[in-house]
């Protein structure tokens, strides 16, 4: 396969109904007692450990812990995949990725630490497309999300040999941060709106696609 998709999970892939921040805030009270630690954090495209640092800085701690801090959210993650009511695939997903699978390499590129995209992914059945998971780039493999891209690609090219020419790298996110990622490696970038940035606001950072979801481009590739 000459082709290579790596995807963004939230907002992306799929929607968790905000579990992820509930799973944040109920970790981050259990160390600090600090509710609703992250009401006031962004974390709209950013890798797990920098929302966590920002938040220590937001609400003026010292300590790291993040390894601490990471099981617990692990565990709370855990607790709300078991009902997850408003969890949702984006419009088109399954298609795009039934009828891509036997066309282009998977790889996952997401600012979620493993264990918390294999939960997610498993939640909504997703997992089943991206059995070699850990051969993409998580929340803890880089500390700026643009060189999540060289992670992957190393990662691949490392367990597998496989190299693939920029031309044929495609980005799917729904931040303007997946589309830097894209632009760092040479790919191209499909912007998906289906996060809650509008298209005309990714516009603004010139992706090579522009689309609502998945079910718009299916017959892009």
């Amino acid at each position: 396969m000459e082709k290579l998709f790596l995807f963004d999970i939230d907002g992306t892939l799929l929607r968790s109904g905000g579990a992820g921040k509930r799973s944040f805030d109920k970790a981050f009270f259990s160390l600090f007692g600090i509710e609703s630690a992250f009401k006031n954090v962004d974390m709209h495209g950013m890798l797990d450990p920098i929302i966590y640092k920002n938040a220590l800085d937001y609400h003026g701690i010292k300590e790291n812990g993040f390894n601490e801090f990471k099981n617990l959210y692990i565990e709370y993650l855990k607790e709300e995949s078991q009902n997850p009511k408003g969890w949702y695939t984006v419009d088109g997903v399954f298609d795009f990725l039934t009828k891509y699978q036997d066309l282009a390499y998977f790889a996952l590129l997401t600012g979620n630490i493993f264990e918390g995209a294999v939960i997610k992914l498993s939640t909504l059945n997703l997992i089943q497309y991206f059995p070699d998971a850990e051969t993409g780039a998580f929340g803890d493999d880089a500390e700026q999300r643009k060189y999540l891209g060289d992670k992957a690609l190393n990662k691949l090219n490392i367990k597998y040999g496989l190299k693939f020419s920029p031309e044929n790298i495609f980005v799917f996110g729904d931040t303007q941060h997946d589309i830097a990622v894209a632009k760092h490696i040479g790919a191209k970038s499909i912007a998906l709106s289906s996060g809650g940035i509008s298209l005309e606001t990714l516009s603004e950072y010139n992706p090579d696609i522009l689309a609502n979801n998945f079910q718009e481009i299916i017959d892009n590739f």
